[in-house]
């Protein structure tokens, strides 16, 4: 249901709304980002972590774990796909396992085969995928370092330009950014 919702409509709609606050237009931009979402794909990412976990509890073969990182890797993608959209998975691409690395590894985790197991780390380690994932662990650090700052609390008194309060200076800069 979610992949059916028209985020970009509700976010214009939203955005219409009056509010001297800024609440209404963080509440547009949060949900013009949503409308970047991969919905169908963030599903079959969180299906793909259920199925690992059941199998390492059913099996107790801790080998399954390694299938945790092709799907840290499209959740990665996922997660920039909100800040640079690109293309979506149909609905009706909700049940096809189309992972071919996954697939290797969680036969090669089943057998045991830790040579070839590792052969697979060393493909996913080297792939663009993993290089997205690592760019989004340092953005993550960029954020956390700046919530831990507490420099995001004077955001409704503080005046960076000396016009606007600074929700409004941001709600305009990522707004011009997406588009």
């Amino acid at each position: 249901m979610a992949a059916g919702v028209d985020f970009k409509t509700l976010s214009r709609l939203v955005a219409m709304v009056p509010d001297p606050s800024g609440t209404a237009a963080i509440a547009a931009l949060v949900l013009d980002l949503l409308g970047n979402v991969d919905v169908i794909r963030l599903a079959r990412n969180v299906g793909e972590i259920q199925e690992i976990a059941w199998s390492v509890a059913e099996s107790g073969n801790v080998l399954e774990l390694s299938r945790l990182m092709p799907v840290a890797v499209e959740l990665a993608q996922v997660a920039l796909g909100v800040l640079t959209p690109g293309q979506k998975m149909s609905p009706d691409q909700l049940h096809d396992p189309g992972d071919p690395i996954g697939s290797l590894m969680a036969v090669q985790a089943q057998d045991s085969d830790l040579a070839g197991l590792g052969q697979s780390v060393m493909t996913l380690a080297s792939s663009d995928g993993a290089a997205e994932l690592g760019q989004l662990v340092a953005e993550g650090f960029t954020a956390a370092s700046f919530y831990a700052s507490n420099s995001h609390i004077a955001y409704p008194s503080w005046s960076p330009d000396g016009k606007d309060n600074a929700i409004d200076t941001m709600v305009n800069v990522f707004a011009k950014a997406i588009g």
